[in-house]
């Protein structure tokens, strides 16, 4: 089977409604079993919202969309803070291992290089283990745990992670 080309393109205020339909197939079917639905949904909601997506980006945030054969399956969001901070990476699940995360990648490593980053970082739900796993492959490492308060009476139980530069 031929590869479909990956092309990522960085995302306006426009694209924020592809965004915010690719994060709700993402985290209703990858994050319910772990979060169960009413935190999956108050995050959804609070963080991967059009309002949300374009608050982020007039506040400094870069979003990328990734498609595969011209169908967007993932995107990401970077923003300066501490070094640059990955806030998001996901990516559809039927077109995990093709080589988007990777692509979607490249693109925070030419951010991070533009910004002169010293690390990368993020957050991730300790729970988590097959993103963790991801993370650990790509060269992050845990840098911290933390429990911090998100909300809607819930809390983000994770870690955080670098990948020095």
């Amino acid at each position: 089977m031929m590869k479909k080309p990956v092309t990522v393109k960085t995302a306006s205020e426009k694209d924020a409604p592809v965004i915010e339909a690719l994060a709700g197939e993402i985290w209703t079917q990858h994050y319910v079993p772990i979060f169960g639905q009413p935190k999956t949904e108050y995050m959804l909601k609070t963080f991967q919202s059009q309002r949300a997506i374009s608050g982020a980006m007039r506040s400094g945030s870069d979003y990328y969309i990734a498609s595969c054969g011209g169908k967007p399956c993932g995107y990401c969001a970077v923003a300066p803070d501490r070094g640059i901070y990955l806030s998001k990476l996901y990516v559809l699940a039927s077109y995990r291992g093709q080589g988007i995360g990777s692509a979607m990648m490249t693109a925070v490593y030419t951010f991070a290089d533009k910004h002169k980053a010293h690390r990368i970082w993020l957050t991730c739900n300790k729970n988590n283990a097959h993103t963790l796993a991801v993370y650990k492959r790509l060269g992050f490492t845990i840098a911290d745990s933390f429990v911090q308060n998100i909300g809607g009476g819930f809390v983000m139980d994770g870690y955080e992670l670098e990948k020095k530069l």
